[in-house]
């Protein structure tokens, strides 16, 4: 983990290999300001800044760098700050068409941040995963799937047809024979894909639904005339294939009258969570000028554009996250519940950890390395899927140093001037020598500066961003950091058929 203080925005935008030439195109800068450099490294210096939209031209490519001109100066971008513009040039052609959708058509594909496979992987991608396209050149293709942009071999995809069975997305119409089988003991319904949402009606085992459609672990069905929601990992295709789970005491099913789902060991897991509030004794303008007055929250979310009072202000005030995803990022973190099995916690992981990953069927670590440091398992997973993105990057794959090799998830100890030596050296100083190791080693270190700790007291994703006795006190300098994170805990909780009692503390300002 890095705090990002970027003497230039370029600096912390990640450099992307690609070889495809983009000779006499048009690009169009796609952040508010840009660096334009004498070479293509970042560290080289600045011979003139251009700004979102202007056009430029494209006279080659080399290592995710493209030499461009413009009013007859030329120097030196990152791929990302360009969009090619929307015409066919070059053996370039853009996406004419509104919703034009490929799948995948190979039982796994990765999908790249770049035109490359020497690129970084973001995601893995199945066979039937739908994709939205953006552009297509000569081998490969460029798509949105669940919120990522990136690329994709032409070769390994086809147009999409509804005609197959591709139930993980959106449909407004019933298919009666699409049915679903609920295999979990006691399953809420829900009035819509929100753990917080009001109940419908609660189904059990072997209950039969029809199914609609599926988004982000939540799955929209009908059952008995009523359409809600329901967690999706609690639905199989046929009573053949119905979870056979524990066996347990009946006495020990409990839905409560809060609505809370599954079944747990004693009542304190189903409670309905509490909201308090803390007093900042101030105005949010007061602390939005507090926060101004520090350069560690200049940068926004791109890295790119300088934060104004106006921007930050809608960013730090609590008002604007009143859903149950928002409402995450005020979530007490100092304490563990048993909201998720390791089963459940894998069905998760395994979404986007394939075999050979790191986080691959990991779920048992996360929960032990939560337990023992008593910290939220939610957020433990969920930041940690965004700091290693999702198990890729350098550190977090596995690093042989000293002869051993050592497990870094969160960057720790990745500073002076060599991160990478830095992150390697502090992982075998600690003994994180195991995928287990480093998640322990991760999930202490956080209790230990944020969560836990009694002199700066960050137990919420709020208070480890915009703490007002010590500002400089924070775990990122992009501003949308809370709400990515409590973004992802809420996904991680539509897995749970047995949510804990999770406690939140929202600020109040004069």
């Amino acid at each position: 983990m890095n705090i990002k203080l970027g003497v230039s925005a370029l600096a912390i935008l990640p450099i992307i290999g690609g070889s495809a030439m983009a000779a006499g195109q048009t690009g169009i800068i796609n952040y508010e300001f840009v660096n334009i450099r004498s070479n293509n490294n970042a560290n080289d210096s600045v011979k003139f800044v251009l700004k979102k939209g202007d056009k430029v031209e494209i006279l080659s490519e080399k290592d995710g760098w493209y030499n461009i001109k413009h009013n007859n100066r030329n120097g030196w971008v990152q791929k990302n700050a360009l969009k090619i513009e929307n015409s066919v040039q070059n053996n370039i052609k853009a996406s004419g068409q509104k919703n034009k959708y490929k799948e995948v058509n190979n039982d796994i594909l990765n999908l790249r941040s770049a035109n490359s496979t020497g690129s970084d992987v973001i995601a893995v991608l199945h066979k039937g995963d739908k994709l939205t396209v953006i552009n297509e050149t000569v081998g490969w293709t460029k798509v949105k799937f669940n919120d990522m942009e990136g690329y994709v071999s032409s070769r390994l995809i086809k147009d999409y047809s509804d005609s197959g069975t591709s139930e993980k997305f959106d449909s407004n119409t019933v298919s009666s024979t699409d049915r679903r089988v609920v295999s979990s003991n006691k399953l809420n319904m829900r009035k819509s894909s929100e753990i917080t949402s009001p109940r419908v009606a609660t189904l059990s085992k072997g209950d039969m639904v029809q199914y609609i459609s599926e988004n982000n672990g939540w799955a929209k069905i009908k059952y008995n005339g009523i359409v809600g929601y329901v967690s999706s990992y609690y639905l199989v295709k046929d009573t053949s294939n119905v979870i056979e789970e524990s066996i347990i005491n009946e006495n020990e099913i409990n839905i409560d009258e809060n609505n809370n789902d599954g079944y747990g060991k004693s009542n304190e897991n189903t409670k309905q969570g509490t909201v308090s509030y803390k007093n900042m004794n101030m105005t949010l303008d007061e602390h939005v000028n507090l926060q101004m007055a520090r350069a560690l929250n200049v940068d926004s979310a791109s890295g790119w554009k300088k934060v104004d009072a106006k921007l930050l202000s809608s960013y730090m005030n609590p008002n604007n996250y009143k859903d149950s995803v928002g409402m995450m990022q005020f979530a007490v973190l100092d304490s563990y519940t048993e909201d998720l099995t390791a089963e459940q916690l894998n069905a998760y992981l395994n979404k986007y950890c394939k075999p050979g990953n790191v986080f691959y069927n990991q779920g048992q670590a996360f929960i032990n390395a939560a337990r023992k440091n008593n910290i939220n398992v939610l957020y433990l997973v969920g930041h940690s899927m965004i700091e290693t993105g999702y198990g890729t990057s350098r550190l977090a794959r596995g690093s042989v140093y000293n002869g051993k090799t050592v497990y870094n998830f969160f960057g720790i100890g990745a500073v002076d001037g060599n991160a990478y030596a830095g992150g390697c050296a502090t992982a075998y100083k600690n003994g994180w020598t195991s995928v287990a190791a480093g998640i322990d080693g991760a999930a202490s270190w956080i209790s230990n500066k944020y969560i836990h700790n009694s002199k700066y007291n960050q137990k919420t994703l709020y208070e480890m961003k915009w703490s007002t006795s010590y500002t400089w006190h924070q775990y990122a300098s992009d501003i949308s950091w809370p709400s990515k994170i409590g973004k992802k805990m809420a996904e991680i909780g539509s897995y749970s058929s047995n949510l804990g009692a999770v406690n939140y503390l929202v600020p109040q300002y004069n």
